[in-house]
C-alpha cells in the first residue's frame, strides 16, 4: 500500500510538469522572440572606426514574433539582410526543432552559467534525422 501511495505521488508530480507538444512550442517561441523580437548574435560586430555603416565582422539572427527572421551578416563590408520565414517544430517528449526556409535544426536554450544575464541558444542543422556537427550556430543574447 506504502509503495502504492509513493508511485501515485511520483505519477502526480512529474504530471505536473509534462508539457504538452504545444506548450513545448509555445515556450520555445516565447525564449526565441521575447514574444515581440530578439536579435541573437552568433558573430560579434565589429566596425570600422567611425564609420557606423562599413563593418569588419558580424552575424546575427533577428527573431520575430510574426514568425519572421532577418539574417544580417557582414559581407566585404557592408550588412547584408535576408527575410525568411521560421517555425518552432515538436519533435518528441522535450526535443523541440526550428526550421527555417528548408533547414532544420536541433534547438537547445539555457542560460550561461557564467552570465547569468545571457541566453545561449544553439543551432545543429539536421539532414535525414541525424546531426551535422559542421553546420551549426552558437548565439548569444543578452538583455540591454
Amino acid at each position: 500500500m506504502k509503495r502504492l501511495i509513493i508511485a501515485t505521488l511520483i505519477s502526480i508530480t512529474i504530471g505536473a510538469y509534462a508539457q504538452t507538444p504545444q506548450e513545448f512550442i509555445d515556450d520555445a517561441f516565447s525564449k526565441i522572440t521575447g514574444n515581440n523580437e530578439r536579435e541573437w548574435v552568433h558573430e560579434t560586430w565589429k566596425r570600422e572606426m567611425g564609420a557606423q555603416s562599413i563593418c569588419k565582422s558580424g552575424g546575427s539572427f533577428i527573431f520575430k514574433s510574426d514568425s519572421t527572421v532577418v539574417l544580417k551578416d557582414c559581407v566585404l563590408g557592408s550588412t547584408t539582410e535576408q527575410e525568411h520565414t521560421w517555425e518552432v517544430v515538436f519533435k518528441e517528449p522535450s526535443n523541440v526543432t526550428l526550421k527555417i526556409i528548408r533547414d532544420v535544426f536541433e534547438l537547445n536554450i539555457y542560460q550561461d552559467k557564467k552570465r547569468p544575464l545571457v541566453t545561449i541558444m544553439k543551432l545543429i542543422k539536421t539532414k535525414d534525422g541525424k546531426s551535422d556537427l559542421e553546420a551549426n550556430y552558437t548565439f548569444y543574447y543578452e538583455p540591454e
